[in-house]
């Protein structure tokens, strides 16, 4: 029997209103921001796995470089294993133990499939890709 303790009871990550602006120019000395993600909040539990599905350009990959601090994030907070990420040892822990892992869909997704085909359950009960599984088995 495994021990319920404080630790594995709050999120691994927790991203809380994430924000990341890019200022593009409109004009001659002139900028505008560009809201790439704008008020984005999750939390990953201990053990589990989050994928982000979406349209080419949706922010994706902004929010993953925001959340390890390649990019700075306008706004917002990421906490990792109860810490607040801000100093620049706590980035550098944190991309020690994360990482973004990028799935070509040309070779992982059938166009004949639908998204209701596409999903299947997962040894913990949820739902995830057939691209996916094959990974867990």
């Amino acid at each position: 029997m495994i021990e319920v303790t404080e630790k594995n009871e709050r999120p691994l990550v927790e991203v809380r209103h994430l924000k990341q602006y890019f200022n593009i120019n409109v004009g001659w000395l002139r900028t505008k921001p560009l809201k790439a993600v704008d008020d984005v909040s999750f939390s990953i539990k201990r053990g589990d796995t989050l994928g982000m599905v979406g349209e080419s350009g949706c922010g994706k990959t902004t929010v993953g470089r925001s959340l390890l601090h390649l990019y700075e994030p306008t706004g917002g907070e990421v906490e990792f294993d109860g810490k607040l990420i801000k100093t620049k040892s706590d980035i550098m822990e944190l991309r020690k133990k994360a990482n973004m892992v990028f799935q070509d869909p040309y070779s992982s997704l059938n166009p004949r499939w639908t998204s209701t085909s596409c999903t299947i359950p997962s040894r913990s009960g949820r739902t995830a890709s057939r691209s996916c599984w094959a990974s867990w088995a």
